[in-house]
């Protein structure tokens, strides 16, 4: 069983960590990019951490791949979902949706997703930003 920790990370083991992978005759100005682009986010962060330690990249779903997303993680109206939790496009509380654009590990939503949606009697197409966590490309038995 794999167990997580917390780590503080400062600035300067920011910076260090940086400087340890940069080889360039402009390290120091590339270093300072890096780390003012890093700080602005935590979770970028926590990702280059990851990965200077040797963890993978997580896999990203292909442009145009279709999933399966829960209802919930795509509307934020109580409206909105209980459209989709009535309509025909409902597969026992998930949506068929299709991958727009990886925006990017560096935030909280890293999948623009378009999903179908009923709008005045008419099926339309609606755009939201996901968790990858969030998306599935498994057809797994969502009846059970």
């Amino acid at each position: 069983m794999s167990k997580e920790y917390n780590v503080k990370v400062t600035n300067d083991t920011l910076k260090k960590t940086v400087e340890s992978i940069i080889v360039h005759p402009n390290k120091d100005a590339i270093v300072r990019l890096f780390i003012g682009m890093l700080s602005t986010s935590h979770r970028g962060v926590d990702h280059f951490v990851k990965f200077s330690l040797g963890e993978s990249f997580p896999d990203i779903p292909e442009i145009n791949s279709v999933g399966l997303v829960k209802i919930d993680h795509l509307c934020w109206s109580g409206d909105e979902r209980e459209v989709l939790k009535t309509s025909e496009f409902n597969q026992n509380g998930f949506i068929e949706v299709t991958v727009q654009e990886f925006i990017g590990l560096h935030d909280y939503s890293q999948l623009r997703v378009s999903f179908p949606y009923i709008e005045n009697s008419k099926i339309i197409r609606k755009s939201t930003t996901i968790e990858l966590t969030q998306f599935t490309l498994d057809k797994f038995d969502i009846d059970a």
